[in-house]
């Protein structure tokens, strides 16, 4: 999908990720690049988004080695930025708040 003049919108709806019009998407990153996401809550429950590194999910950190969104609690109507920049592979991510739910896969190629 080519980025709006925000950038990338991974949507966070209750109990589901949206992305380009697919629910809990698979969405393909270039890589080696950062790629910055737009994250609005768009529902009423808590969310966030964190990405699976080395297969698991280890601490939410904004900062840390494993992205998360920024804040890494996103209350309704908030708005949260995802920034990546994974070598290729790919990466699970998920809602902390609703890890059953609200899960998606990047590629990163």
């Amino acid at each position: 999908p080519t980025p709006g003049a925000g950038g990338l919108v991974l949507s966070m709806k209750d109990n589901f990720f949206e992305f380009d019009g697919e629910q809990n998407p698979t969405i393909t990153v270039p890589a080696g690049e950062e790629t910055v996401f737009e994250a609005p809550n768009e529902g009423a429950a808590i969310h966030n988004v964190h990405v699976a590194i080395a297969g698991d999910y280890g601490t939410c950190a904004p900062d840390g080695d494993d992205p998360c969104s920024d804040p890494d609690t996103v209350r309704g109507g908030q708005d949260a930025t995802l920034t990546i920049n994974l070598e290729a592979g790919e990466y699970k991510f998920q809602c902390d708040f609703h890890p059953t739910e609200m899960t998606g896969t990047l590629i990163a190629e």
